[in-house]
């Protein structure tokens, strides 16, 4: 698939009262991945706890990623 026909389907879904989507490059979702991914209680069972700057790097470069 191309980058350009993933961008045109819509990815959201919603399961009972919870409705997902993909992450963006907007303040929001970049406060809640850092906050997720630097919180060692959260990354407990998950890995190593990023520092708040590698957290930031990994969102910027999936999202580049996910734009090819």
């Amino acid at each position: 698939m191309h980058a350009q026909d993933a961008a045109a389907i819509d990815w959201t879904f919603a399961v009972g009262r919870v409705r997902c989507r993909l992450l963006d490059d907007s303040d929001d979702d970049r406060a809640l991945y850092v906050a997720l991914y630097a919180e060692p209680e959260v990354m407990t069972h998950i890995g190593t706890a990023m520092s708040v700057a590698a957290a930031a790097a990994s969102l910027s470069s999936s999202l580049s990623s996910c734009a090819r």
